[in-house]
């Protein structure tokens, strides 16, 4: 089988696409085309448009190349900056589940401080401090007026 590429030049090798053929092409030259007096001038031109581009493609390429650089330097401090982050996010977990523990505890014990000295049977104790109250409150009283 024969393989023509864009530029004319035919090879005969089975290829598994036009870049394999180019690809040898490239070596290939080299070695059959030592002496520019062998190429007609439109394979020159071809040759130089050739270099050209590659030469073009390798300056992309280097742009394409420290642009991923640049990308690869941030993502890299974006993810120091989420490990930071992730390290404080549990110390103050951690210092939140302490300070609940702690503040469960004091509910609970005022709840049973609360049902102690508030239970049924101290309802004497209660009216004698309502009563102790209003008499406070009655002698305060006359005191301002007296004034």
């Amino acid at each position: 089988f024969f393989f023509q590429a864009e530029d004319g030049i035919r090879d005969f090798c089975l290829s598994r696409g036009l870049g394999d053929v180019y690809k040898r092409q490239v070596g290939d030259r080299s070695n059959r085309y030592r002496e520019e007096r062998d190429l007609t001038g439109h394979e020159q031109d071809a040759l130089k448009r050739w270099e050209e581009k590659d030469k073009q493609i390798d300056a992309m390429l280097g742009d394409l190349n420290d642009h991923i650089s640049l990308w690869k330097e941030k993502a890299l401090e974006i993810g120091e900056n989420i490990d930071k982050t992730t390290k404080g996010m549990t110390l103050l977990t951690k210092e939140v589940d302490k300070t609940n523990t702690q503040l469960v505890s004091s509910n609970r014990k005022l709840k049973d401080l609360i049902k102690k000295f508030r239970a049924p049977s101290k309802l004497c104790l209660d009216i004698i401090l309502v009563l102790f109250l209003l008499g406070l409150i009655g002698v305060i009283y006359n005191l301002v007026r007296k004034k």
